[in-house]
């Protein structure tokens, strides 16, 4: 892999030591719950942004796009949320080949351990954009944004989130998660030219239990640090991810409903007896 370098201004030490956390906690599992209410959303435009890629090559997001929409896709290799969604957008994207452009961009780990660090350097992000790439089988675009994340914090930094950017760099449409079930119908109508019936998306309760059946896989080669401070910040999140180990026979995208079922049938169970 070619060596990088920092290639968009950064905001400062200051914006660094915020965006670059070194540990999970309460604040940062509660700020990924809703985008805030200046966010970049539908209607608003997004300036051409020049990254790299995994090979250290400068690609600018309006190049990239070759006048198509562009499908903006945040994520990192501990990020279970991004696991959990790339599979269904594998698909998406080769069913839109010639009508949509993919991207997806290397943000800031989101739970960083000992065995995947917060990246300190752009080489040490690179080789986490390509881990990530080659991990997880994505053949379209993996870029890298700069260490303090200028390009996803104007998407307002949410660990695994999806935007539609028209060829001018106006927004179409985003997702708070993009392992959102509504991302599909919305990328289908703009892939057919047409507004979809909504252009945002905020859903949790069904990316979350998607995600839940890859979290205990993700968590752990992260590293175990990683999976503690899950397990103090967000302990029900923690013990979905230790259920769903319950379930091996069944895809890891269905153990997180068949762990809610269980557990609704015992509680109902125990009504029952009382």
């Amino acid at each position: 892999m070619t060596t990088v370098t920092q290639t968009t201004p950064t905001a400062g030490d200051g914006v660094g030591r915020n965006y670059r956390f070194e540990h999970f906690g309460l604040g940062i599992a509660m700020s990924d719950f809703a985008f805030s209410a200046d966010a970049l959303g539908p209607g608003d435009v997004l300036p051409d942004s020049t990254l790299i890629d995994v090979e250290g090559r400068l690609l600018s997001l309006r190049v990239l796009a070759d006048g198509l929409p562009l499908v903006l896709v945040t994520g990192s290799i501990s990020c279970p949320m991004t696991t959990a969604a790339l599979p269904d957008l594998k698909e998406i994207a080769t069913r839109h080949a010639r009508t949509l452009r993919f991207a997806l961009v290397q943000v800031r780990e989101g739970h960083p351990g000992e065995h995947v660090a917060q990246p300190r350097t752009m080489d040490e992000k690179a080789r986490h954009a390509q881990r990530l790439r080659d991990a997880r089988g994505v053949d379209w675009p993996v870029l890298v944004d700069d260490l303090d994340g200028s390009l996803h914090r104007r998407l307002d930094t949410m660990p695994n989130s999806l935007h539609v950017i028209a060829p001018d760099g106006t927004v179409l449409y985003r997702a708070l998660f993009a392992g959102d079930g509504r991302v599909a119908a919305a990328l289908s109508s703009i892939a057919r030219g047409e507004a979809p019936a909504r252009r945002h998306t905020s859903r949790m309760m069904s990316p979350v239990l998607e995600a839940a059946g890859y979290m205990h896989s993700t968590l752990r080669d992260a590293g175990p640090r990683a999976y503690r401070e899950v397990l103090t910040a967000a302990p029900p999140m923690a013990m979905m991810a230790m259920g769903t180990r319950l379930f091996p026979f069944l895809p890891e995208k269905r153990r997180g409903a068949a762990l809610i079922l269980m557990l609704a049938l015992g509680a109902g169970a125990a009504l029952s007896l009382l």
